[in-house]
């Protein structure tokens, strides 16, 4: 007989999670549309505002955050891009075979590594700045300009998630407000139930006041038995760094 561990098993799939979407698909969009269509940067300009960090070209920074189309917005084209790239990493992860002879498989979730990551990530043409997050699994850019729930909804279920076998996390922050009562309650299974007929296949909510999540970030002796849901797992928020604290919060852009 043979060992599981060394490829005796039917299936050796080993998962691949992907990391930055957005931040990549924001950027792609950026220079299409900055720098190629309206021509309102070079791309030596936006280079060296780059190599630069922003720390001296801020209006640029502002120009590339609000001029151009952001994922997680329902807008054509940086949801484009954003398929493009998700097609193109799963892609590219599945012409890979492992040591046991099984195929890579590609995923989209990142749990918190996306935040240690963009520490050793620089800054990018998207306008996020070096060392910050980076975009959670399939989620839009913390900190780009939202435009509400609904579009958030249409533009992660718009990448094709059957590309992504190994899995597929969207989280965000919801004020328990949009779901008071039976209609606010009818309003989300319908919001749901739209996601995943467009395509969906994985969402997850933190239902609560983020008012509440700041409070607890000042006084977290009142706040001991506060769970929150990270990603494939839920954690007391006092016990989490500063760091995933602040990026669970950052979530509810999208619904605030």
């Amino acid at each position: 007989g043979q060992d599981i561990t060394t490829g005796s098993a039917r299936y050796n799939f080993t998962g691949v999670q992907g990391v930055g979407m957005a931040d990549v698909a924001d950027s792609l969009t950026a220079m299409d549309q900055l720098v190629f269509r309206e021509k309102r940067l070079s791309m030596a300009e936006l280079l060296e505002a780059i190599r630069d960090g922003f720390d001296d070209y801020e209006p640029t920074r502002q120009l590339l955050l609000n001029k151009a189309p952001k994922f997680g917005n329902d807008d054509k084209m940086a949801d484009d891009y954003a398929q493009l790239v998700a097609r193109m990493y799963a892609e590219e992860v599945e012409k890979h075979k492992n040591i046991r002879g099984g195929t890579f498989i590609a995923g989209m979730y990142s749990v918190t590594s996306h935040i240690p990551f963009g520490f050793f990530t620089g800054a990018l043409p998207s306008g996020r700045l070096a060392t910050t997050t980076l975009s959670n699994g399939a989620s839009p850019a913390i900190g780009a300009p939202a435009k509400g729930l609904t579009a958030a909804l249409s533009s992660v279920a718009s990448v094709d998630h059957s590309l992504y076998p190994n899995g597929v996390a969207f989280t965000l922050g919801l004020n328990p407000s949009f779901v008071t009562g039976g209609e606010g309650l009818e309003s989300l299974v319908n919001l749901l139930r739209s996601y995943v007929k467009l395509g969906g296949m994985q969402i997850q909510f933190n239902m609560m006041d983020p008012e509440t999540l700041r409070d607890a970030q000042k006084n977290p002796a009142d706040y001991r038995n506060l769970i929150v849901r990270v990603a494939g797992y839920s954690a007391y928020f006092v016990d989490l760094s500063q760091e995933v604290q602040d990026e669970i919060i950052g979530r509810f852009e999208r619904s605030e």
